[in-house]
């Protein structure tokens, strides 16, 4: 069985990497329910397996939004001064999402990512491109920090990366749609790399299985970590060749699908 699950490991990957780079979002709202279903498979103890599904989710995501925001840098996309600005409430989020992740049941992370999911995927279902500004405004530091936490906490509770809720809000802040998704792949990246750590912090000790640091399964880490790397900038391609309306309605449909199993699972 460890030995499919590599294989496993590797589709999820394939698949989460190329619907990121397609639809502009993360991986992780794929990685998380596909790597809880192969932990159950595996027969893991069910406490804290959801916790080594997220905590795996987002150690995988890690090199991914470094090069998301590795390009988008080259761009001149990515507004630095609001990022670091935003600094102190990313990393106070990373660590708060996965303290109360840590403090949760199983059962009901799964009911929380599930309606999650419900939301996103209706969200997602009946998207309108957001409007392009002309001119950016400051808002102030608490503001900045106050959003940076709201949507790292949110996204460690749920190992996901955050450019979902992290790009409207600055479109909110009157940024260009361009730098809006510069920053997101910004703080996804900080919201990734501090929920990593937080959730390898919280979870030594607290795990019986083998080849796991913390709440990170290594095996699963490091084969989602390169196969996701990889076909991401696929996606990203051919978001130009297809239709990628449709595919949008097509994901939101299997995302609330999702989302109600996790409820009822």
């Amino acid at each position: 069985m460890f030995i499919v699950s590599l294989f496993a490991y590797a589709f999820i990957g394939i698949g989460a990497g190329f619907l990121a780079g397609l639809l502009g979002m993360s991986g992780g709202i794929v990685t998380v329910p596909c790597l809880l279903l192969v932990f159950t498979l595996m027969k893991f103890p069910t406490v804290h397996i959801m916790q080594l599904a997220m905590g795996t989710s987002l150690a995988a995501m890690v090199f991914n939004s470094i090069s998301a925001t590795y390009t988008h840098h080259q761009e001149h996309a990515v507004d630095w001064k609001i990022v670091k600005t935003m600094l102190p409430g990313l990393i106070l989020g990373c660590i708060a999402g996965a303290f109360v992740s840590y403090l949760s049941s199983t059962s009901l992370l799964k009911i929380i990512f599930g309606i999650f999911a419900v939301i996103l995927g209706i969200y997602i279902y009946r998207y309108r491109a957001l409007p392009e500004v002309e001119a950016q405004i400051s808002p102030g530091k608490k503001i900045l920090n106050f959003a940076g936490f709201a949507v790292s906490s949110i996204s460690n509770m749920l190992g996901i990366g955050g450019g979902t809720m992290m790009v409207p809000i600055f479109v909110a802040f009157k940024m260009t749609m361009r730098s809006a998704v510069g920053c997101s792949a910004a703080t996804g990246f900080i919201i990734s790399l501090g929920g990593a750590v937080s959730y390898l912090i919280f979870g030594l000790g607290e795990t019986t299985y083998e080849y796991t640091i913390g709440f990170i399964y290594i095996p699963a880490f490091v084969i989602l970590a390169v196969t996701t790397f990889l076909t991401a900038p696929s996606g990203a391609h051919l978001t130009h060749r297809m239709a990628a309306d449709k595919l949008k309605k097509y994901f939101s449909i299997c995302l609330i699908g999702i989302g109600i199993f996790m409820m009822l699972a």
